[in-house]
């Protein structure tokens, strides 16, 4: 009985361990601009009859890959679109300068 008892254990460890696997696998990406640091907000959709029911106001994200002319190298990014177009008109180094300046890094 004690040799069926352990097998019984050694199978419950084993499909605990398949589930932490799978459960860091299957991670979601947070919803955070990496330049501005602009995330998710949250309010309320509201009816005509004026009911409230809570929303999420998510920012749009898009992964962007950006070349860094002073590294020489490709990074990817997960940036809002507004960001994409302040990239586009400072570029990279500057905007990391002010990210850093706020603290978002």
């Amino acid at each position: 009985m004690v040799g069926a008892t352990s097998l019984f254990k050694s199978s419950v460890v084993r499909q605990q361990a398949t589930k932490e696997s799978t459960y860091y696998q299957h991670k979601a990406m947070s919803k955070v601009c990496q330049l501005t640091g602009k995330t998710v907000q949250y309010g309320h959709n509201v009816s005509h009859a004026n009911n409230k029911t809570n929303r999420r106001f998510l920012p749009n994200l898009q992964k962007k890959r950006i070349w860094i002319a002073e590294e020489k190298r490709f990074v990817t990014l997960r940036i809002s679109t507004r960001a994409l177009r302040t990239l586009d008109k400072k570029g990279y180094t500057a905007m990391v300068k002010e990210s850093e300046a706020k603290g978002i890094f």
